[in-house]
């Protein structure tokens, strides 16, 4: 049962990792505009229509800098979760590291998604490595 959980938590902190990443991507492609706000659009910007079959993904961040700066900074998070992720693979107790990456994922602009994948991972991550009760 718990080598199953970590598979899990290995399976949704790789996922949350890539989205994130992609995330970071479409930000960077958008280099020197800078958002209006804490929630923004990872690709398009401010042009891409809030309904319809456009999916601009959505994120937020508190960092007041341009897009290609925190675009950086996610990528950079999101290869940090990807860490953790092999962390917990390896036998490591990085729930908590993981939890915490993907916290900063969230304020960093990598999505609303990949934060709640990475967040799910590391609580799995930490049920699968609880000590027994004795």
């Amino acid at each position: 049962m718990v080598k199953r959980a970590l598979l899990v938590s290995a399976i949704l902190g790789i996922i949350a990792s890539a989205l994130g990443a992609y995330h970071g991507y479409g930000e960077i492609l958008q280099e020197r505009d800078t958002p209006k706000g804490i929630v923004i659009n990872a690709f398009s910007g401010i042009d891409c229509p809030p309904a319809g079959d456009a999916n601009c993904f959505p994120a937020m961040t508190i960092l007041p800098t341009t897009f290609m700066v925190f675009g950086t900074i996610t990528v950079i998070v999101a290869g940090f979760v990807l860490v953790c992720t092999i962390l917990v693979i390896a036998g490591k107790n990085a729930g908590l590291l993981l939890l915490v990456a993907s916290v900063v994922l969230l304020l960093a602009g990598g999505g609303f998604l990949p934060p709640v994948l990475g967040t799910v991972a590391a609580l799995v991550a930490l049920w699968a490595n609880r000590k027994p009760a004795s």
